[in-house]
């Protein structure tokens, strides 16, 4: 029988907010035009990325960076979250209802995707070799605290 009271992993908190980035991913792909529902999907994807990579950054990250063997997976991982967000902005700026724009979010959902892939197979499983199994308590309260800064500063 699992614990009641079992503390989430910093693995599993982050793949919970991939699951959640992956649904409001889905669901703007099957939006149209400069419908109401594509603005508030994209709105709350752009947040929750950008909320999600601060956040990851900071907490997940940074330790990796300073281990020789996180340095290069959470390298990576920093350079795919700035190309997703170059991505987002141009998204903004572009007019929401020509057919560029759905296959710019098209291209910017396959490297977010292919991110989180990559990190969930590789980048996770070199920072279990990096971190200890304390790290991942005081990581996840890291990871809630700078997301909850993030969303206060919007």
């Amino acid at each position: 029988m699992p614990a009641l009271n079992r503390v989430m992993t910093i693995f599993e908190r982050l793949r919970a907010d991939h699951d959640v980035q992956r649904t409001l991913m889905r669901l703007l792909l099957k939006t149209h035009g400069d419908s109401s529902g594509r603005k508030e999907l994209f709105g709350r994807l752009k947040r929750a990325i950008e909320t999600h990579a601060e956040a990851e950054e900071r907490a997940f990250y940074a330790p990796l960076l300073a281990s020789e063997l996180g340095r290069e997976p959470a390298a990576d991982a920093v350079r795919e979250h700035g190309q997703v967000r170059d991505l987002l902005g141009e998204l903004e700026q572009h007019d929401m209802s020509s057919s560029g724009w759905l296959a710019k979010a098209k291209v910017m959902v396959d490297l977010n995707e292919h991110h989180m892939q990559e990190e969930e197979r590789k980048t996770f499983e070199v920072a279990a070799q990096v971190l200890s199994d304390s790290d991942h308590q005081q990581l996840v309260r890291e990871f809630d605290t700078y997301s909850d800064r993030v969303r206060a500063a919007e």
